[in-house]
């Protein structure tokens, strides 16, 4: 058999994944290398699909193997990094990622996964650093915004107040831009419905609590956000978890309870 028969099982591999197949494209690449086993897109296709599986060491396994034939391919350093993010080795994913930005200083997804391991790091400043790269070359990236949005939150709450409503408002701002930006996402944005949820909650309460007068003002105006962006459903079980979760001692216990219960002022989108 020759190198094109190599290519067409790699080929026909790839149209698997596509259809999520995984199992079955893992055969084909396997076909690929009793062709040619330094066949490094068989290699890191079968690391790709294997990762989907949730068989993720034995995909580190097939990426080492594409670095060691070739160590400077930036796709095989910036999935190693990956993997050892889901490892909880953010140190050592970071010097993955560092390695890949030599090689490819302009690659976009390489800072963006560099930002998550800070973030994971608590290094917020450096992954919001890292996430600005990302945008500079792909100012669209949904996700990158995003990530940044929360990474600000997670700054905002280790802040003083006045910088935690600053940064807080950043990234509500961000939150807006992802809103419109939702169609860009492969499920049209319905998870983001559940993560936006879940991040207002946490620093409606943060700031309601630490931040007097103007944080009520925030907390204000994240649940007018939300009134915008969540289903019905969701503000619904978004508004009584926050009513069950305010202290009852909170100084703005009553304040806190009004916002909750105003109404929306317009229709859901």
């Amino acid at each position: 058999m020759n190198s094109e028969s190599a290519k067409d099982f790699v080929n026909k591999g790839n149209s698997l994944v596509d259809s999520g197949e995984f199992e079955e494209a893992i055969k084909f690449y396997d076909k690929a290398l009793e062709v040619d086993a330094q066949d490094i897109v068989a290699l890191a296709n079968k690391g790709t699909a294997l990762d989907q599986l949730g068989r993720h060491k034995e995909a580190m396994e097939f990426f080492d193997k594409v670095l060691k034939i070739d160590p400077k391919d930036v796709e095989a350093l910036n999935n190693k990094g990956s993997l050892h993010i889901r490892f909880g080795e953010y140190e050592k994913a970071v010097k993955y990622f560092d390695h890949a930005l030599t090689l490819s200083p302009h690659n976009f997804i390489t800072h963006y996964n560099k930002g998550l391991a800070l973030g994971k790091l608590g290094k917020f400043e450096e992954a919001i650093s890292s996430y600005d790269e990302a945008l500079k070359i792909v100012p669209e990236y949904p996700i990158a915004i995003y990530s940044k949005a929360i990474t600000l939150l997670d700054l905002a709450s280790t802040l003083s107040c006045e910088e935690t409503i600053e940064k807080t408002e950043e990234a509500f701002e961000l939150f807006e831009t992802v809103w419109s930006l939702r169609n860009k996402i492969p499920d049209k944005g319905k998870q983001l419905h559940v993560s936006l949820s879940a991040s207002s909650a946490d620093i409606f309460l943060h700031l309601v609590d630490r931040c007097g007068s103007e944080g009520l003002r925030v907390a204000h105006k994240i649940k007018k956000f939300l009134c915008d962006v969540l289903d019905q459903k969701r503000y619904a079980d978004f508004i009584e978890n926050m009513q069950l979760s305010v202290p009852a001692d909170l100084k703005q216990y009553r304040e806190v309870i009004a916002i909750l219960d105003e109404p929306c002022p317009k229709s859901k989108k």
